[in-house]
């Protein structure tokens, strides 16, 4: 697994070339993935492949429509639907690959949510992944003290009360 995880950063680096706004949001979401594994003492190898498919979880936005990714605003009913299909797109994508097939159900499944509120299937506490519902967490926080191009940065205590709420 770590023989190809430099190209893999260099694949996300590609993607954040293209969505220049969110640039370095894998990487950070990765890096905090890893630290929360260590919290959750996870072993080794399990933190290993959170990490990674941390790396990899928005690779499926490399199947969105540009003008879609970099719209200014917020996105209307149809672009948002188009947005949500890229944890499937993404999860086809590794499935291309015998090294990278073990990571398409954690992108699968990051953006679902602990109240079965999320997307794609719905999924509810314990049917999610464990590492898509780290990768969710991290996810948010990074996302929510971020500049967006349609919000500006939110506090952590913004966020404590946004996740506590699910």
């Amino acid at each position: 697994m770590l023989e190809y995880h430099e190209i893999i950063e260099c694949i996300m680096a590609a993607l954040d070339a293209e969505i220049p706004y969110t640039a370095g949001h894998s990487k950070r979401v990765s890096d905090m993935a890893e630290i929360l594994c260590g919290l959750l003492d996870l072993n080794r190898s399990k933190t290993r492949m959170i990490h990674i498919a941390a790396h990899l979880h928005d690779i499926g936005k490399m199947g969105i429509d540009d003008a879609i990714l970099n719209k200014e605003g917020k996105l209307g009913g149809q672009e948002w639907e188009m947005m949500k299909t890229h944890p499937q797109i993404g999860a086809n994508i590794l499935d291309k690959s015998h090294l990278l097939a073990p990571f398409n159900k954690i992108v699968l499944h990051h953006h679902e949510r602990f109240d079965g509120k999320g997307y794609i299937y719905g999924l509810k506490g314990k049917e999610i992944p464990l590492g898509s519902r780290i990768i969710a967490l991290c996810d948010s926080i990074d996302t929510m003290t971020s500049k967006r191009n349609y919000r500006d940065i939110q506090t952590f205590d913004f966020c404590y009360h946004e996740i506590e709420k699910i």
